[in-house]
């Protein structure tokens, strides 16, 4: 066996990045459960912007090995209604939540 020299020498096959998409999936769809559970006791600002940004990030993971034909944010409507009550909770902030 040889070591690696250089970072180049290293080579990342497919079996490595699927699994290493599914963890993070996995990793992302946990945390997402989390935030629910949370806002469901306690109604808090960073805890909807967290769930909306997490809820994003799902749906771009999701879409990334598929066609722009067959790309859906299947959580679009959840993360436009968490926006839309942030920028009722935090009126200060309402452009910045309009343009994410």
């Amino acid at each position: 066996m040889h070591p690696i020299k250089h970072f180049d020498q290293l080579k990342i096959d497919e079996d490595n990045e699927s699994t290493a998409s599914m963890w993070n999936l996995k990793t992302i769809a946990n945390e997402i459960a989390l935030f629910r559970e949370l806002l469901s006791e306690i109604n808090c600002k960073i805890g909807k912007l967290t769930l909306a940004r997490f809820l994003t990030a799902h749906d771009v993971m999701m879409s990334y090995n598929k066609t722009p034909d067959a790309y859906k944010m299947v959580h679009s409507e959840e993360v436009l209604e968490l926006y839309s009550d942030l920028m009722k909770l935090d009126p200060p902030h309402s452009r910045y939540y309009r343009d994410e």
